[in-house]
């Protein structure tokens, strides 16, 4: 891909009273089956903890995917803030996925790197790395007179 792309995305969601429109109106409501629709593509913004939980459980589900991560490294705002003393006030089970506990922690309140040490060091986050373009930005925009249009994108991302 070129220094800029522009992908377009065609999102819709349900409106907030319940009501489900029809497939024609939205592509979100896609019905269940055992594998995911050939032109459903996913956008994962970020390599955080939380992006690369999407990334493991799209992958996991057969979905296309990329994570899109404005930093040069995996860990999000771990792998960004490595100020002297960088820490969490959270005990350390709480940052490890519920799928892949991580029994090693050295600390009852983890460091910043040891978080992000732990998000890069995944076994299940390296096979998704493949789909990760680090150094990336990305900007998106709504496009609200083509939500009303079956046919028509709903927003632009722009990717650096």
């Amino acid at each position: 891909m070129s220094q800029r792309d522009s992908i377009t995305l065609d999102v819709r969601s349900e409106p907030m009273d319940g009501v489900r429109p029809s497939p024609a109106v939205c592509r979100r409501c896609v019905p269940v089956t055992t594998r995911p629709p050939a032109d459903f593509d996913v956008i994962v913004i970020g390599a955080g903890m939380v992006g690369l939980n999407a990334a493991i459980k799209l992958e996991e589900a057969g979905f296309a995917y990329t994570v899109f991560e404005a930093a040069e490294g995996i860990g999000g705002t771990w792998w960004r803030n490595t100020y002297p003393g960088a820490a969490v006030g959270h005990p350390s089970h709480y940052y490890s996925y519920s799928f892949e506990l991580n029994p090693n922690w050295t600390k009852y309140y983890p460091t910043g790197p040891s978080i992000s040490s732990t998000c890069a060091a995944s076994p299940r986050s390296t096979t998704s790395t493949g789909n990760i373009r680090l150094s990336t930005s990305v900007a998106a925009e709504w496009n609200e007179v083509s939500f009303q249009r079956p046919t028509a994108p709903t927003w632009t991302v722009d990717v650096r």
